[in-house]
């Protein structure tokens, strides 16, 4: 299980204090530097028009040399800035049609004809389109596996980051070794509406609707 360390900056005494071992499998010796980056995306508008853009910053901590470089192959991978956020997320749409087309193949005989029509990729696109959904998944479920240590985004106009350690042990040795920093923070409350997660489902589940009317009608 994961765990999810938010980290005060401004209680800081110079810094972040990291642990002297691999987060992922505790080595001391031949430690290296990994850079993370931590993207935010902005967007502002005004009457005519609309701007949107990316912010980045970077912490380092280390790592031994068998575990740096996956640990950032993973962190390029569930980067959270636009290029990546809507590659996940046509990864996840091509996983949930191939989803889709299987069950209706199940209980009401579609055939792959139906949803290349739909697609309008041809049979040979639309087998491709499903292979990518379910590598890019499969790729997806690795990283996250491989990112040890993972900073998350800023929170609370960037005072507190959010860190996700693979590794609880590893974690509570980062929480005593900033001790000052990680106490008695309160975790920001998030009320549903607001939860990406929320509209993601609700979205998924107009989607289906929508998606089985239009190949039946």
């Amino acid at each position: 299980m994961s765990e999810v360390v938010h980290i005060a900056l401004n209680r800081l005494d110079g810094g972040i204090n990291w642990p002297g071992r691999c987060p992922a499998c505790g080595a001391t010796g031949r430690l290296s530097n990994v850079k993370a980056y931590i993207v935010r995306s902005t967007a502002s508008y005004n009457v005519v028009s609309v701007s949107i853009g990316e912010k980045e910053s970077s912490i380092n901590f280390p790592m031994c040399e068998t575990h740096a470089s996956s640990n950032e192959w993973a962190l390029t991978l569930l980067e959270g800035g636009v290029f990546m956020t809507v590659l996940r997320a046509l990864v996840y749409f091509s996983l949930f049609m191939s989803c889709f087309f299987l069950y209706q193949k199940l209980a009401h005989h579609m055939v792959l004809l139906d949803v290349a029509n739909f697609l309008g990729i041809g049979k040979v696109g639309t087998i491709i389109f499903f292979a990518f959904g379910w590598l890019g998944y499969l790729t997806v479920l690795w990283a996250k596996r491989n990112a040890n240590v993972r900073p998350l985004k800023y929170k609370e106009n960037g005072k507190v980051l959010a860190i996700r350690f693979l590794n609880k042990q590893y974690a509570a040795d980062f929480k005593r070794a900033n001790s000052r920093a990680t106490q008695k923070l309160k975790k920001p409350s998030t009320t549903f509406f607001r939860n990406p997660w929320f509209w993601i489902v609700l979205g998924i589940g107009a989607a289906s609707v929508a998606l089985f009317y239009l190949i039946r009608a």
